[in-house]
C-alpha cells in the first residue's frame, strides 16, 4: 500500500534519495573530465620523455580521488542545506509514493471518494490534490485498515478535506483523529 510520512530535520538522509541521480551523474561527469585531462597531460609528458608512465598512473589516481571527493561532498552539502532550510522555514515536505512533495496549505486539499468493492464492501480512497497533480495516497480506508496500514498524520491532514456527503466527512475525520 502506498504510504507517506512527513520529513523532519533528523530525516536529512532521506533528502539524498531525491537527488541520488544528480549525484551519480555529476560524479561520473567529474570522473570523465578528470580522467581525460590527466590522461592527456600524462600522455603528452610521456611522449616527450619527461617522466615515467607509472608515476602518471599514481598522480592520475590521486587527482581523480580528490576530484570525486570534492564533487560528492559539495553536492551532498548543497542538497542537505537547501532542503533542510526549506523544512526550517515551516513548509510541509512529504515523501509520497517514492517522491518528495511540498504542500501548499492554501491551495492543496484531500479528496475522499467512497467506493464499493466487487464484493459489495464499501471503502474510501484518499487523493492528495496539489496545484498540478492528483496523487492517490491511500485506498480501502475502513477503520481497521486505517489503524494498521495507513499512517495518516493529523499534521498532514491540516489540509481541507473535500467530498460529496457530510456524513463521509464526519466519519473520515473521526478515523483520522480530527475534530468533527
Amino acid at each position: 500500500m502506498p504510504g507517506y510520512y512527513e520529513l523532519t530535520i533528523e530525516d536529512d538522509r532521506l533528502l539524498l534519495i531525491k537527488n541520488r541521480q544528480r549525484v551519480i551523474v555529476l560524479t561520473i561527469l567529474f570522473s570523465l573530465v578528470s580522467i581525460s585531462a590527466v590522461s592527456y597531460f600524462s600522455l603528452a609528458e610521456y611522449m616527450a620523455g619527461v617522466t615515467h608512465l607509472q608515476d602518471n598512473y599514481v598522480s592520475l589516481i590521486i587527482f581523480i580521488s580528490l576530484m570525486l571527493g570534492v564533487a560528492v561532498y559539495t553536492i551532498i552539502r548543497t542538497v542537505n542545506d537547501k532542503d533542510i532550510e526549506i523544512i526550517r522555514e515551516g513548509k510541509s515536505i512529504f515523501y509520497v509514493n517514492g517522491e518528495f512533495i511540498q504542500l501548499n496549505q492554501e491551495n492543496d486539499f484531500l479528496e475522499v471518494q467512497k467506493q464499493t468493492s466487487s464484493k459489495g464492501i464499501p471503502y474510501f480512497t484518499i487523493y492528495l490534490h496539489t496545484e498540478t497533480r492528483r496523487i492517490e495516497i491511500c485506498k480501502r480506508m475502513r477503520k481497521n485498515d486505517y489503524e494498521t496500514n495507513s499512517p495518516l498524520m493529523s499534521e498532514f491532514l491540516g489540509l481541507p478535506i473535500r467530498m460529496g456527503k457530510p456524513w463521509i466527512a464526519r466519519q473520515v475525520r473521526k478515523w483520522m483523529g480530527l475534530s468533527e
